[in-house]
């Protein structure tokens, strides 16, 4: 085979096939060598350029290798790079001289370089994200967008800007637990101490200083907000105090634990709240002023609603009730009372019922209009005209229009409409003897007998005895008729006697021959006895003969006057 333009020196071979012009071996070549076919290298044979065989482009039985083994750069220079796919129907990279560099997911335009930086299309995803002080990661296309996150150094700020809403989704495939959203404080990317923590639920929890525990919480599910409290247990929990400047508005009610105040004022002055030990609810004014309920009416009701206990109304009358029933209301007069009145009291001085007039010629009075009857009771029981014992009780009754007086249960005394006045339990009584009380002994007081009452009003007089049932003055009158008086008698002597004192009248004979007719001994006294005291008649014949008579027509009467 002749050598071609060069020395034979310069080839080496071992072996040529004149058939199919293949050598084996080394072909060493000095200039250029065109090819007007194929240059074909098997697996692994390599087209090796430069002195240390720093580029080489190779088949290695599975991939196409081309390879920088030196110490420089590969480069490729063109002022469009195309890699495409291997039928070259689909664009995987392109390269364009002074502008952008585009990149390909199956045909699709994912990543370009642009003049400010990059644009992709879809989703990025990176281990992280670093930017220059003032750099801006602009979440809308657009020259004039708003929607960006952006350090402020000036500020020292980190800044996010939203036309429009910000939305964060915590698990949004649901394929965790416990997610959570925290903004924290003095930590790291595994440590920090919260500020706020939303959790996937939807709770929102706001921490006190250290960053542990939760002073504020929202629980989503319960629809309750906690302060002081994790645990809210109604819609607003409130564990602490709360100091309010302002207005509080409720849409709903307010629940206090027992024992917990509302307070009111500087000084804690109002308070309200419920005792617990007792039972009871309390509205205090613990300041010096005063309480005051101002309203143009102010009603106090049952629980339910449905009875008034008290009703006050502006410039008219305050009513005062019973069982839901009306029984005092203040008038322009006075009051008004629907019922019976009844008044307790130890001391009359203190307490009580007093009328007293207003100034002027005005009189005190009480009075009863539009009643058939009316009554004032006096009484110490349970009772009285009001009860069943009536104790003490001034009565009206309709026609004929008495007015009565009663004391323990029983009427005592009667006015009737013409100024007549009755007591039937006034002690007062009559009585006289059954008979002539015969032969008076000579020389004694006898006891005279009026065994005939003719009346004996309150039972006050008995065995020919008076007893005064209560301390007083009464009037005691005597009158003897006596028969049959003896001349040789020293004298005759009558005797009204007392607890306390004697009363006497005394009778000399002066008569020639014994007395065949009546005679008598007058006595009328105002006498002052106490009450179990006695008064009694006796009758005294100073010698002579038991032969003088006392006449059945005496009499003995007696009754109470002060």
């Amino acid at each position: 085979m002749p050598y071609i333009g060069k020395k034979p020196s310069d080839i080496i071979a071992t072996a040529v096939d004149t058939t199919t012009g293949q050598f084996s071996g080394t072909l060493g070549v000095t200039g250029e060598t065109t090819l007007s076919a194929n240059l074909n290298l098997g697996d692994n044979d390599k087209a090796i350029f430069g002195e240390d065989s720093d580029l080489q482009i190779y088949h290695d039985s599975s991939n196409s290798i081309i390879k920088d083994a030196g110490t420089g750069r590969l480069q490729l220079l063109s002022n469009r790079l195309d890699i495409n796919k291997s039928d070259g129907t689909e664009g995987m990279a392109t390269f364009i001289e002074d502008a952008q560099v585009i990149l390909y997911y199956d045909n699709n335009v994912k990543f370009q370089t642009t003049s400010t930086g990059i644009d992709v299309t879809g989703t990025a995803t990176m281990d992280g994200l670093t930017l220059a002080p003032s750099q801006v990661i602009n979440l809308n296309s657009g020259a004039d967008s708003f929607d960006d996150i952006f350090r402020n150094e000036s500020e020292n700020a980190t800044i996010i800007n939203a036309r429009n809403n910000v939305r964060i989704n915590l698990d949004s495939n649901s394929d965790s637990t416990n997610a959570e959203f925290v903004i924290g404080y003095n930590g790291t990317n595994t440590t920090t101490a919260k500020a706020l923590s939303v959790g996937e639920s939807g709770d929102i929890s706001f921490y006190e200083d250290t960053g542990t525990t939760p002073k504020l919480f929202w629980d989503s599910s319960a629809e309750r907000l906690g302060i002081g409290t994790s645990s809210p247990s109604t819609t607003l929990d409130v564990n602490g105090n709360a100091t309010i400047t302002g207005f509080l508005n409720l849409g709903t009610n307010l629940n206090m634990p027992d024992n917990e105040k509302i307070i009111m004022g500087d000084g804690d002055d109002l308070q309200i709240y419920h005792d617990s030990a007792n039972g009871n609810s309390y509205i205090q004014d613990a300041g010096t002023g005063q309480l005051r309920l101002e309203a143009d009416s102010v009603a106090i009701t049952n629980t339910g609603h449905t009875e008034y206990v008290a009703l006050f109304n502006e410039n008219a009358d305050v009513k005062l009730y019973y069982d839901g029933l009306e029984k005092l209301a203040t008038t322009s007069t006075g009051i008004n009372v629907k019922g019976k009145g009844e008044f307790s009291s130890a001391n009359p001085d203190v307490n009580g019922l007093k009328i007293t007039a207003n100034t002027g010629t005005n009189a005190s009075a009480m009075q009863f209009t539009n009643a058939v009857n009316g009554y004032v009771g006096l009484d110490n029981s349970t009772g009285g005209r009001f009860g069943s014992d009536n104790y003490g009780l001034v009565m009206y009754q309709g026609s004929p229009y008495p007015i009565t007086f009663h004391t323990n249960g029983t009427k005592r005394m009667t006015i009737d409409a013409n100024g007549h006045v009755t007591m039937p339990y006034q002690p007062a009584f009559s009585a006289k003897p059954t008979s002539t009380q015969s032969n008076i002994a000579v020389n004694s007081f006898v006891k005279i007998l009026f065994a005939t009452e003719i009346f004996d009003q309150n039972e006050d007089f008995a065995s020919s005895t008076f007893t005064a049932p209560t301390t007083g003055r009464y009037q005691l009158s005597v009158n003897l008729y006596i028969l049959g008086g003896d001349t040789a008698s020293g004298f005759y002597q009558m005797k009204l006697e007392t607890s306390n004192r004697n009363y006497l009248v005394t009778i000399e004979p002066a008569f020639t021959s014994d007395m065949s007719y009546f005679s008598f001994f007058n006595l009328s006294i105002l006498a002052d006895m106490d009450a179990g005291d006695t008064a009694e008649v006796y009758f005294y014949q100073s010698s002579g003969t038991a032969q003088t008579d006392i006449s059945s027509a005496s009499y003995f009467m007696g009754y109470l006057v002060a």
